[in-house]
């Protein structure tokens, strides 16, 4: 596995994904500038699959175009995954800012 360049951020964030036909619940459990890991019970069924992450904030959302990594897979589930970031937009790098202002 390589270095990773950001450090990771722990939350617990509630996100709508959009990815093949459909829109699924997961929840993110930890982020940086350039990725994100999210928990979900339905993942993509190729890699380098385009996903979207929509990030409810108080009145707005974040919405980011992401590129699945990695699957993870327990106990013949799989039950998350990890993304990239593609071209993160400034508000969600403001977003990133305000987090790590408050921890």
């Amino acid at each position: 596995m390589g270095i990773r360049r950001f450090d990771r951020i722990p939350v617990l964030i509630n996100v709508t994904l959009t990815f093949g036909s459909g829109v699924h619940a997961g929840t993110v459990t930890n982020l940086s500038e350039k990725g994100m890991y999210i928990r979900t019970d339905r993942i993509p069924s190729v890699a380098d699959s385009a996903v979207e992450v929509l990030i409810p904030l108080n009145e707005e959302k974040i919405r980011l175009s992401c590129r699945l990594i990695r699957k993870e897979l327990i106990r013949e589930y799989y039950n998350g995954m990890a993304v990239e970031v593609v071209n993160p937009p400034d508000s969600y790098l403001d977003f990133l800012d305000n987090l790590l202002a408050v921890l």
